[in-house]
């Protein structure tokens, strides 16, 4: 059973397998069945800021729109 005074860590950097060097997604447990997930990766930017007056687009927004998506069915399923 999870601990609801702590977060869990569920995703971090590619070199921390074990999920025990930096928390990059973590779910917070309630005892009300109302969990919260926080994204705290920098690269999740909804907006990309224009670099000497480039184009705005945001080239990676569909892998935000992704990881939001999965981020709500997680808490739909947990």
């Amino acid at each position: 059973m999870a601990r609801t005074d702590r977060g869990i860590n569920l995703a971090s950097e590619a070199w921390d397998d074990n999920l025990d060097g930096r928390v990059g997604i973590a779910e917070w447990k309630t005892g009300d069945n109302a969990n919260v997930i926080i994204i705290a990766f920098g690269a999740y930017d909804w907006y990309s800021e224009p670099l000497n007056g480039g184009k705005t687009t945001n080239a990676y927004i569909g892998n935000i729109r992704r990881i939001t998506k999965n981020a709500i069915d997680y808490l739909k399923d947990h």
